[in-house]
């Protein structure tokens, strides 16, 4: 008589079936997270290099004919690791530098080098750009205790439905690359802002001088006939990649220490930035050479990136005189038939100098 065959599986088969899923799903769930790691390394890398960039120009430049540089710190606390975009006559430490940018790295990011605890400066030397004082920079992703035991208990319950977890990490990988374009895309949108407005109050100091001041008038630039123009009140929707970008900026005055021999800013002019008198709040004098620009962009997932420049009018412009007609005082326009006060004199359509009598 023939022995009837045994149907399903034993309990051994089982088992073997099932310790190879774990070793598999958890591989998987492994190889995945280090790879978002691995994405969000290499974007914070490129946003630090453009960084270094951007603070060189500056330097090249001449901006505020000061040394710029970024100083990097290592809190020994993942939340906090950041670094700061500075200007200084010297290095960071001296009195009159000023920070105009910082940055906070991703929460499993975090620097190599320098040590927990300490800090580091890259600083580029005015008009040459030659780094004055340089260091290797690392970025590290952060580790993370007791992930093998929570990675084998997820394996474990994703064993369950495998299918689902197959779709949920597909939906993870393209959301972590969606919201990498979406940084990306923001911070160009606002790079291009202060492109923007540099190009118009490097032609024109008072394109940006005489906008209304304050976060409460926003503006946002735009081409015409082949050059910026930031006068345009209001916000601004841009659509890249079929995704919806909203984006302006606001101006304020700033205030600098007049006694101090390098004139460090103070902040900015009373009244919300919009006085170009008084700077009660911020302590120093009001600097109509110099203003406070803030962009905003806001993403499609409802994320603002906000950063704030100071932009100086380096370059001046001679401007003809036409007449001599009324008295006028701050920032003027060109050509200009203002003067500040008069005494012992006429004024009208021009002047005249005699010796001894007219």
């Amino acid at each position: 008589m023939m022995q009837q065959g045994t149907k399903g599986f034993t309990l051994l088969e089982l088992l073997l079936v099932i310790g190879i899923l774990v070793i598999l799903a958890g591989a998987g769930v492994a190889y995945y997270r280090n790879s978002v790691k691995g994405i969000e390394a290499d974007e914070t890398g490129k946003v630090i290099v453009g960084d270094l960039r951007d603070a060189r120009s500056r330097a090249l430049y001449g901006q505020d004919r000061m040394n710029w540089g970024l100083r990097f710190v290592n809190s020994s606390t993942p939340s906090t690791y950041y670094y700061q975009m500075f200007e200084t006559p010297t290095i960071f430490s001296d009195a009159s530098t000023t920070v105009v940018a910082t940055t906070y790295l991703p929460g499993v990011i975090n620097f190599k080098i320098p040590g927990s605890g300490t800090s580091t400066d890259i600083i580029f030397g005015k008009i040459v750009g030659t780094i004055a004082t340089e260091t290797d920079q690392k970025i590290n992703q952060a580790s993370r205790r007791g992930q093998l035991l929570l990675e084998l208990i997820v394996s474990i319950g994703v064993i369950v439905t495998v299918l689902a977890v197959v779709g949920q990490i597909i939906v993870a990988s393209l959301q972590a690359n969606k919201g990498s374009g979406e940084r990306n895309d923001a911070a160009g949108f606002s790079q291009e802002i202060f492109e923007a407005v540099r190009g118009a109050s490097t032609e024109n100091w008072t394109n940006l001088y005489n906008l209304a001041h304050g976060t409460g008038t926003t503006y946002y630039p735009q081409l015409v006939s082949g050059k910026w123009t930031i006068n345009t009140t209001g916000t601004q929707s841009i659509t890249a990649a079929g995704a919806t970008y909203t984006r302006s900026f606001y101006a304020q005055h700033a205030c600098r220490d007049t006694t101090s021999s390098t004139k460090p800013i103070t902040g900015i002019t009373d009244q919300n930035g919009s006085s170009t008198t008084a700077c009660a709040t911020s302590g120093g004098t009001p600097d109509p050479s110099t203003e406070k620009v803030t962009a905003t962009v806001l993403s499609p997932t409802g994320n603002t990136l906000a950063n704030f420049d100071y932009i100086t009018r380096w370059r001046n412009q001679v401007c003809a005189q036409t007449g001599w007609t009324s008295t006028s005082s701050g920032v003027g326009s060109c050509p200009s038939s203002a003067y500040g006060s008069s005494s012992n004199i006429t004024t009208g359509g021009s002047l005249q100098l005699c010796s001894g009598g007219c």
